[in-house]
């Protein structure tokens, strides 16, 4: 018995010492898509047309990693949308985003072309995949809703559907735990 106690903490000790690292990270402040879709000067619809993986040096060892592609604005909806032909974004587990080559989506922004980066709190993107985007007609139910809030009218209750929101996040938050606020 008197063998057990140190057996049990150097057991633990040699078990701690041999885990993987520790990973942690903030994700980047979002904007909410139904919050920018009324002040930002600039919503479209774009595809995008190629994605790259880029890799740029920091100095000392240290680097840094995100995604390049090519997009085609196919409609643009209010403001200077066709300004845009280039994207930038993170597909890393803090704050990245989920995008695929050929699909539609729309962003509202603050920001100016050429080149939109996706992140951070000056624009607001939505995959338009699982919103049946038709590109002869520039519809969808999601884009039609903006059209009419762009035109003046209010933020539908419930817009933009939550599975449309949730498509574009790597890791989408968890649910609450059961009973919570209750």
């Amino acid at each position: 018995m008197s063998m057990l106690i140190p057996r049990l903490a150097l057991g633990t000790f040699l078990w701690l010492s041999f885990s993987g690292p520790a990973f942690a990270c903030a994700d980047p402040p979002q904007a909410h898509f139904e919050d920018m879709v009324t002040t930002a000067p600039t919503t479209f619809v774009f595809q995008l047309v190629s994605a790259t993986y880029a890799l740029e040096s920091l100095g000392g060892g240290a680097s840094t990693e995100r995604v390049e592609g090519e997009i085609r604005v196919v409609d643009s909806i209010k403001g200077t949308g066709a300004s845009f032909s280039k994207i930038t974004y993170n597909s890393r587990s803090c704050g990245g985003v989920r995008m695929n080559v050929g699909q539609f989506y729309l962003v509202s922004t603050t920001q100016e072309g050429p080149v939109l980066s996706v992140w951070g709190a000056d624009q607001a993107v939505l995959d338009l995949t699982l919103d049946h985007y038709n590109e002869r007609s520039n519809r969808s139910p999601t884009v039609d809703a903006v059209r009419e809030i762009v035109a003046g009218m209010s933020v539908p209750d419930g817009f933009p559907r939550e599975e449309i929101e949730m498509y574009m996040q790597l890791y989408p938050p968890p649910p609450p735990l059961a009973g919570a606020g209750e």
